[in-house]
Formats: structure tokens, sequence, C-alpha cells
């Protein structure tokens, strides 16, 4: 049964941190650093494996993505800048292109 059934059947859509770190195209290390860094990153709702792996809404990813100003399927960079300075900007991991 695919995710569209489920979702048919009204059950809520779930990650884990690879689903999470595949969504924003970064190792796993990366997305249990934000677990870890933030205190506002999404709570479990349920683990499973034996609690080994914590699952999430996506709603809830969602709603935290927004507030950290990282969209799916996107990377913050930094780049240099003319002066020298670092600056962030966000790349699309499909196309290579930077945002605007």
């Amino acid at each position: 049964m695919n995710k569209e059934y489920w979702k048919a059947m009204g059950y809520p859509t779930l990650l884990a941190l690879k689903d999470i770190a595949e969504r924003h195209g970064v190792e796993l290390r990366v997305v249990d650093n934000w677990k870890r860094r933030h205190p506002d990153f999404p709570k479990p709702i349920m683990t499973v494996s034996g609690g080994y792996i914590p699952l999430y809404l996506l709603e809830d990813v969602e709603r935290y993505e927004e507030r950290h100003g990282r969209r799916s399927g996107t990377t913050v960079e930094n780049v240099p800048a003319k002066n020298g300075e670092p600056v962030k900007k966000v790349r699309d991991i499909t196309t290579g292109r930077f945002l605007k």
C-alpha cells in the first residue's frame, strides 16, 4: 500500500530522521545536530524498532522548516561575497542553482 492510500484513510504522514535528511539533501548527522541544537525541533510522536527510530509528524516538520527558513529540496551554503565575507545562500538540490 502506498502513501496515497494511507493519506486517504486519514492517517498522518510520518517521517524518520533519515526522511528529513533526504528532504534537505543533507546527511543524517546534520539533522541529528538540528535536533540537539534547536529546542523547537519537533518532538517525535512515537518510536519504532524497539524505541530506536523516532517518528515525526510531517506537519510538525514543515512548521519547524518554516521557522528556520528551511525548505525541503534546498541546502543553505556559505558563499564568498565580493568583500570576502561569507554570505548564506539557498541552493536547490535538484537543479544546483541558487535561489533568489
